[in-house]
This record gives structure tokens, sequence and C-alpha cells, in this order.
């Protein structure tokens, strides 16, 4: 059997190369369409984005998950939930390739077919034009360290 290791650094400097350009405060974010990330509900957002609900129980046989839901409905003044809404964005890059991860891999290595640079500006101006946007915003996928700047980047 051939075990490959990745090198991290290497990738890490491509990766983020291709993910962000601070003068230009954009960071490459993946559009859905057409991808096996449309999951149940189509893409939103112009396919950048799409919904998320996260549940506080996903069934009896489980326990409770108070997270992200008490923190974001405590933030948001909404009381207690057992179903909150987010709109996701996702990151398109990531230099780790986890078991776990429901991401494909196609999606995080900076596909230029299924993502695009955007302001934080305008991915607020997509979630904005959404007729019934969602409460709460994710910004999710890849590698966070790759473009910590984006949750930083003024509008």
């Amino acid at each position: 059997m051939i075990t490959k290791t990745i090198d991290t650094e290497a990738w890490s400097d491509r990766y983020r190369n291709e993910a962000i350009d601070v003068p230009g405060r954009r960071v490459l974010i993946t559009n859905f369409i057409g991808t096996e990330q449309e999951l149940s509900e189509p893409a939103n957002c112009k396919g950048f984005g799409r919904v998320r609900h996260f549940h506080r129980r996903r069934s009896t046989n489980w326990m409770v998950n108070p997270l992200p839901i008490d923190p974001a409905c405590r933030a948001l003044g909404l009381g207690d939930a057992a179903i909150i809404r987010a709109q996701v964005f996702q990151n398109a890059v990531c230099n780790w390739r986890c078991w776990y991860c429901f991401v494909p891999f196609n999606l995080l290595n900076a596909n230029k077919r299924h993502s695009a640079m955007l302001t934080p500006a305008e991915l607020l101006d997509l979630y904005l034009a959404h007729p019934d946007p969602p409460p709460m915003i994710d910004l999710t996928g890849g590698q966070p360290d790759l473009t910590p700047e984006l949750s930083l980047i003024h509008i």
C-alpha cells in the first residue's frame, strides 16, 4: 500500500494565494450550482449560498446539541428554538483532506469552475436579496487559517 503525505506548507501557500485578494478585499467562495452540495434544497444567492438547518436534536436516540442554536438565539433575541436556519457561504480552498469532511474535495481546490472571488459586501448583498433570509450567516468550508481575514474585512 502506498501512502502519500500532504505537504501542508506548500499547499497552504498555493491555496492562500488563490483564495484571497487582500488589497481587493475578496475571498474565493464556492458556487454550489451543479455540485453534490446542493443537497435537498437548491443553491441560493446566485449559486454562492445554501441554507443549512441546525437542529437541536436530530433524533430521540441522540443527545441534545445546543450549538450553534443557543448562542445564536441569545445574540439574535430569538428565544428558544429547536431549529435555526443559517445562510451558508463556503470558502473554496482547503489544504487538508480530512476523512470526515462532507465537502467534495474538488470544491476545496480553488476550482474556478465552481467558485469566484467575492467581497463580503457582495455576499451581504446576495444574502439581503434573498426573499426570506435566514437569521444567521455561516462562513464555512475549507481550512479557516488560509483566509482568516474573511471575518475581519470591513464592508
